[in-house]
Formats: C-alpha cells, structure tokens, sequence
C-alpha cells in the first residue's frame, strides 16, 4: 500500500534469493493522485503468485509475465492482459472492461458484471470459462480442450474457435465464424450465426430467434432440422432425407455426404421459426424467425 505517488512509483525488484516471488498490490481510489506502479521482474524469478485488487476506477495492466497463479479483481477500471502466461488467470470486474492482447496461456476464468465487456485476441488452455451481463464478449482465436462462454444479454461474437465449445446467452446474439470441434449453443430470444468448418457434434436451439448454419460442400454431416416450417433447397443435397411432422412442427433429417450420424451431427432447432435449409444466406433477412443451412463451396 502506497502512501505517496513516490512511493509508488519507485517500486522495483531485484534477483534475490530464493528466487520466487508472490506479489500482491491493493489500489484504493481515496487518495488525490494518479499513480502507475511498474514491476520489471528480472527473468532469475520464479512468480508464484500475482494478486492485484483495485476500487473505483483504477486499472490494471499485466504483460509479458509467466507465472502459477494470476488473480486481478477491478470495479470500474480496464484490465489489460498482454503476453500472459499461468497455470491459473482469474480476473473478475464489477464494472470495467477486460482486454486481452496477444495469446493468453493457461486455465483461464474470466467474470465481468453489468456493462462490462471482453474483448480477446487469442486464447490458449485446457479450460476457458468467461461470463458477461450485459456487455459485448468477443474473442478472435480459442484454442482450447474445453471453453464455457455465456452472456445474459450481450452478444457473443467469435472468430476460429478449437475444441468443445458451449456457447449461452439468453437475450443476446451468438456468431461464430469458423468452428473446429463440438459445439453446442443455445439463445432464448437471439439469433445464432455459424460456419461449421470441422464437423465434431454440433447442437443449436434458439426459443424464439433465427439460426444460420453454414458448412463446406464436402463436410460429411447427418442433419436433424427442426422448426414450425421446413423448406430445403435443392442446391442443398441430402441424402436419405425424411420428414416427420407433430403438433405445429415439423423434423427433417438427412445425410450429407454419407456421413456417420452416430460420429458428427448437426442438430438445430428453432421452435418458435421456421426452418431454411438453402445456400443463399439472404433467407436470413427474412421477417419470420428461421434457420438457414448455407453450403459454402471450396474454390
């Protein structure tokens, strides 16, 4: 804790031994000066642990450091993470914004509450778990054995994602441009928008919203499309498709490519839409919910 800005400031460290480290800071926003404490932590030490607590508005930067266990709560102010590398990475915000720059290593929790966002350039661990409220999650590579992304009602855009991924809001909108793995998504009232580039198992259910479902023309896939209403294209080919209707809804189920539906699936549906399977994605724009397989074809 730091009484001064000179204090703060002038903090540093050098090798000592033994040459393990565990740092814990504390920044309080009751005092009338900005500070800015900068650690430049000499290769010889081995960071056991980082623990940085900030109120008000403060906010955090860490980079270029590797350490076992990483743990940043802010209110109000940004997190930058950059270059990071630990075994465990908890950060928690009440009200700032999480930023994470370059490849980020490890088992990672991220919690960000009200408005907040998380903006991620790539991602790299065993297991991923980041939660929003109402704030924009937004991450551009995951490369991970298992991910868990939610949002109650902010959008959750991603870009290549690797693994099993399960994917929850309940009133914002889920895009993800390239899946490699499973994935399982779920939206109450938006939409969901997905190009599945390797097919693993692929599970998708809006209650009241459209889902987009785009795939190569060569990815084997068994289909099973459920909605109100079910119109397949025929630019779409599917094997052994049937129809079954109950109630107000209808099922369609096929296969693409003499796929193995015990191995890799999609399974989409939309209760509340009406289905689309065609390779013209402008169907989306139509004014009733919907779902809408779009083939992409390779060059």
């Amino acid at each position: 804790r730091f009484k001064s800005p000179s204090q703060g400031s002038a903090l540093a460290l050098a090798p000592a031994k033994p040459s393990k480290l565990l740092l814990s800071l504390r920044h309080s926003d009751q005092v009338d000066w900005l500070w800015q404490v900068t650690l430049p932590v000499a290769k010889a030490y081995d960071v056991l642990g980082l623990n940085i607590k900030s109120s008000g508005s403060g906010c955090v930067k860490v980079e270029n450091i590797e350490c076992d266990d990483c743990k940043i709560e802010t209110e109000q102010g940004t997190s930058i993470l950059q270059s990071v590398k630990s075994q465990k990475l908890h950060v928690q915000t009440k009200g700032g914004n999480v930023i994470c720059l370059g490849t980020i290593y490890g088992n990672i929790d991220i919690h960000a509450s009200h408005q907040s966002t998380v903006t991620v350039d790539k991602l790299q661990g065993s297991s991923v778990t980041i939660s929003t409220e109402d704030g924009l999650l937004k991450a551009k590579y995951l490369y991970t054995e298992s991910s868990f992304l939610s949002s109650t009602a902010g959008d959750i855009t991603l870009g290549s994602v690797h693994g099993d991924i399960i994917l929850q809001t309940k009133m914002g909108n889920i895009t993800v441009d390239s899946s490699s793995g499973s994935l399982k998504a779920s939206a109450h009232q938006g939409a969901i928008d997905v190009y599945v580039s390797q097919l693993g198992q692929v599970e998708l259910k809006s209650h009241k919203g459209s889902i987009i479902v785009k795939v190569p023309s060569s990815l084997p896939a068994y289909l099973q499309l459920s909605g109100k209403e079910v119109d397949v294209n025929s630019e779409v080919h599917v094997q052994e498709m049937a129809e079954a209707r109950k109630d107000d809804g209808v099922t369609i189920t096929g296969l693409m490519n003499q796929a193995n539906k015990h191995e890799k699936w999609i399974k989409a549906d939309a209760p509340k839409g009406t289905f689309w399977a065609s390779s013209h994605s402008s169907l989306f724009l139509t004014p009733i919910p919907c779902i809408d397989v779009a083939t992409k074809f390779s060059p």
